[in-house]
């Protein structure tokens, strides 16, 4: 079907053979540089284009307060509330799982540490401390962040000279992975079990 000239509209499909968002938002900026290259175009599209981009921009804000009001992840909770695991298994061994200050600051206190602290993995006393006053988000990334300090010594490649620089290179990916994929995450977790 085709538009009457002069009209300017965009629909906002999901992701069911339409196009996405980012797809729309990547034509509108498109549309948008041609106007900076001085490519001119009728007032009524500019219009139109202004007034998707608005829409846009709506939708997405709106989107995002329903996905964060819903989500354990950012919504605004305490590491209590979102049931930070208190083991998790890596590999054959099961490590203590706390996020309390108590031991953040007998931690900080032995290792000398200056500045800020997230986490901390003690592979011989199987334990790893987050800081349970982290917004949730980073709490999550820093969990996963310190489990896989704990998966690179127990696999046997354990060099610490370079290990801090992998995980901090790895951990926000992984998380983001994780995170953006929870059909992956189900189908990891649940696979010929």
């Amino acid at each position: 079907m085709e538009r009457p000239k002069g009209q300017f509209s965009v629909t906002y499909p999901r992701q069911n053979g339409k196009r996405t968002l980012q797809e729309i938002a990547a034509g509108l900026r498109s549309d948008m540089q041609q106007v900076m290259l001085g490519a001119t175009l009728p007032p009524t599209v500019l219009a139109g284009m202004r007034l998707a981009m608005e829409r846009a921009v709506q939708q997405s804000e709106e989107r995002i307060a329903r996905l964060q009001a819903t989500n354990p992840l950012t919504s605004a909770s305490t590491s209590d509330d979102v049931g930070v695991p208190e083991y998790v298994r890596v590999g054959q061994y099961t490590y203590t799982v706390h996020t309390d200050a108590e031991t953040g600051n007998a931690i900080k206190a032995a290792d000398n540490a200056e500045g800020e602290l997230l986490g901390h993995s003690n592979h011989s006393a199987l334990s790893i401390w987050v800081d349970g006053k982290l917004a949730i988000p980073l709490l999550a990334e820093t969990l996963l962040h310190e489990v896989l300090h704990a998966c690179i010594f127990h696999s046997g490649s354990y060099r610490p000279d370079d290990e801090e620089a992998y995980v901090c290179a790895i951990a926000p990916t992984l998380f983001s992975v994780l995170r953006e994929n929870p059909e992956l995450l189900s189908f990891l977790t649940t696979a010929g079990r």
